[in-house]
């Protein structure tokens, strides 16, 4: 096959490609969650910082790929820079260095350059940022300023995250649906980040219900700064973490998955092993001060609804 044919083979690869990808950014159009995510974390991080591109592309980007742009990523990422190789398993070491010297041994590796400092935004209004949608239920975010995985808070703020939200015993979940009735769905999210992160509420409900239920979610927060979390509750949250730790870490490629994220954001693979005894360590006060740390700040507040024409 010649060069040309190849070519072209290639760029009727990524019309089709792009094709896919943009039937997927479309219908994510037609998800209330996945469209107040994807506004919420365009404003949060701003522009230019990368943590605010969709995740899927832009439709204007994908209908202009070239050769070329797919050449360039790929030498960029799949490169000799940081690379890192997991085994997991009931496996000979010898035999595994054998197999990772055969494939790899004449690479000259090189290490991973700092990640570059990406100014997002600081400040919020008070403000909420009102959408309007086509979408006849509401959907309201609350997010936070939060820190990367190096922060010492980082643990806390997980267990915090899983006292809110995660499991219908969080307070998220028995405040606003199981007593007041205003949730289709509510929860909390503190991704794992190595720049900075934020830490999400989120809820969709009836438009009626808008305002008690940012009360309710104001309130929720602002009793995490005022009350310690109780040794029963707190108990029980890090029991569950342990339970959903221990279950997805069941099969030897979920093992290996985790070894090489934690690795991969700076935090060394050990981490994953001393993940559960460190959340295991944290304190009520220690939740109390994290709480006052970051939930006292002004939070961005992203509410889609319905508006009257």
């Amino acid at each position: 096959m010649g060069m040309k044919m190849k070519i072209k083979i290639i760029k009727m690869e990524i019309k089709k490609g792009s094709r896919l990808l943009i039937e997927t950014i479309k219908a994510r159009k037609d998800n209330i969650k996945l469209a107040a995510n994807d506004k919420f974390i365009a404003d949060f991080y701003g522009k230019k910082h990368p943590y605010s591109a969709v995740r899927n592309g832009k439709e204007e980007t994908l209908n202009k790929l070239t050769v070329k742009d797919l050449r360039d990523v790929y030498d960029k990422v799949y490169s000799n820079k940081g690379i890192v190789i997991t085994v997991v398993g009931n496996i000979n070491k010898g035999n595994v260095k054998k197999v990772l010297n055969k494939y790899f041994g004449k690479m000259s590796l090189t290490e991973r350059k700092p990640n570059n400092i990406f100014e997002k935004k600081s400040e919020f209004s008070d403000k909420d940022t009102v959408v309007n949608s086509k979408f006849n239920q509401a959907f309201i975010i609350y997010a936070y300023d939060a820190p990367d995985v190096s922060n010492k808070d980082f643990a806390t703020l997980k267990l915090i995250s899983s006292i809110l939200g995660g499991r219908m015993t969080g307070r998220l979940f028995m405040e606003l649906r199981e007593k007041l009735g205003l949730a289709y769905e509510v929860s909390s999210v503190y991704p794992s980040r190595v720049c900075d992160s934020y830490f999400e509420v989120y809820i969709g409900l009836d438009k009626k219900n808008i305002d008690v239920a940012k009360k309710g979610i104001e309130r929720i927060m602002s009793d995490l700064c005022v009350n310690k979390v109780g040794e029963e509750e707190l108990k029980d949250t890090k029991n569950f973490i342990k339970g959903v730790y221990l279950l997805d870490h069941q099969s030897i490629e979920r093992q290996a998955y985790y070894i090489a994220f934690r690795e991969m954001t700076g935090l060394g693979y050990k981490y994953d092993s001393d993940y559960i005894d460190i959340l295991s360590k944290i304190t009520a006060d220690d939740i109390l001060v994290a709480a006052n740390k970051y939930f006292k700040r002004k939070p961005y507040k992203l509410v889609l609804q319905k508006l009257k024409s």
